[in-house]
């Protein structure tokens, strides 16, 4: 865990008081994402909860059926990022994988085959997440729902958007990404591979969870913040 460097000496009781408040949020949201503790399980499980809710009420959504019935393949939704989720039979989220295409309708066509467990042959984890809730819980994989979430064309920054909503769902309950930033992302300036982290920033006493991106060439460098 880093460490929250901030001088405090003149802060008030009731500031000092929603600074402790505001970094106890950033961790336990931070232990929610990055370890399968019980003790904080449920933090993770109301996070992806209320991001979904959200997306629901500002995103068209798709669902399995009305994907697999419309013949058409050309390209209805265009290039960007996409979600896709599943929900419980008491409507918490139990599995969310972030993805990016230049595609995405075709992308998702091509997601259908190894969705269904009667005809899937792939072992990537997004798919074997799936067939262990579909067995467990027993789930119906038309459940599965999928919606658009970034319009992009540019292929280098939809990797930036995709990583950014990877962190956002991250969970090692719930999400099914490997990778929280694909290999193929590079420097603006030319360099090559970036690296990313989970990081914060402190505004008006208020502790903001940022993804940081930055070049892994030792001259350059270059760094740069989405939240």
């Amino acid at each position: 865990m880093a460490t929250l460097k901030l001088d405090s000496s003149n802060f008030n009781d009731d500031e000092k008081h929603l600074l402790y408040n505001s970094y106890t949020r950033y961790r336990l949201l931070r232990q929610a994402k990055l370890h399968n503790n019980p003790k904080t399980n449920h933090f993770a499980q109301d996070f992806q909860n209320r991001l979904v809710t959200n997306i629901e009420a500002n995103f068209r959504v798709f669902s399995y059926k009305e994907i697999f019935e419309t013949k058409k393949t050309e390209d209805l939704l265009g290039a960007g990022v996409y979600l896709i989720y599943l929900k419980d039979k008491s409507g918490n989220v139990v599995l969310t994988y972030v993805g990016e295409s230049k595609n995405i309708w075709v992308r998702w066509k091509t997601h259908l085959k190894d969705i269904n467990p009667k005809t899937s042959t792939k072992r990537k984890r997004l798919y074997s997440k799936l067939k262990k809730l579909f067995r467990e819980q027993k789930l119906n994989y038309e459940n599965v729902q999928f919606v658009k979430i970034v319009d992009q064309s540019d292929a280098n920054q939809r990797l930036f958007s995709e990583a950014y909503f990877i962190y956002n769902f991250k969970s090692p309950v719930i999400n099914a990404n490997n990778k929280n930033l694909n290999s193929r992302a590079a420097c603006t300036s030319g360099h090559g591979r970036m690296a990313s982290c989970l990081t914060y920033q402190i505004r008006e006493k208020e502790v903001i969870p940022v993804v940081q991106f930055r070049c892994r060439n030792q001259e350059c460098r270059i760094k740069f913040e989405i939240f």
